[in-house]
């Protein structure tokens, strides 16, 4: 059910900070919950029943796909106002996706400045799930900074499509 980010990212504070502010910026889900939200995400095992299924019943009144199969417990994470109509799997994906994208990022560009690259080549995958940020810098030199990683995330929406946004790749630029 969950995918685990333990590839990328370690479970330190940075990394839970940066996964509160995914879930607080989406609106929708139970901030009560965030600290066992952000386990399930970071370290990629849900802490909960998984057995436990909504009826279609149940899934009708809080106006969700009646095919889907929702755990009874994963609702708990979302504020259940606000999840009428989507897919409450897909929307924690979406911050999977996110922190996945990010972490990339940072790690590429510490290993691109240890190399002394002052620049790199934006790459994305452009179909009909890429974003405008994504396709509009599409094979384009960008500065390695400190601060691209923030950059990207800030304008880059390919998350909300369940997809890994664009990435810098190895096009270097020394001094």
């Amino acid at each position: 059910m969950f995918y685990s980010c333990s590839e990328v990212v370690e479970n330190t504070p940075f990394t839970r900070e940066i996964a509160k502010k995914y879930i607080v910026e989406a609106g929708i889900f139970n901030l009560a919950k965030i600290d066992l939200l952000i386990d399930c995400i970071v370290i990629g095992e849900p802490n909960f029943n998984t057995e436990l299924f909504l009826t279609t019943d149940e899934k009708r009144n809080l106006g969700l796909n009646t095919r889907l199969k929702i755990e009874k417990e994963l609702i708990d994470f979302f504020e259940i106002d606000k999840i009428k109509g989507l897919n409450p799997k897909d929307e924690i994906h979406k911050i999977y996706f996110r922190l996945f994208h990010y972490f990339s990022i940072l790690r590429n560009v510490k290993k691109f400045k240890q190399m002394g690259a002052k620049k790199a080549l934006f790459l994305c995958c452009d179909d009909e799930r890429t974003c405008s940020f994504c396709k509009n810098n599409n094979n384009k030199k960008i500065d390695i900074s400190d601060d691209l990683a923030e950059y990207i995330d800030k304008n880059c929406s390919c998350y909300k499509n369940k997809r890994i946004g664009g990435d810098i790749a190895f096009e270097y630029e020394y001094e």
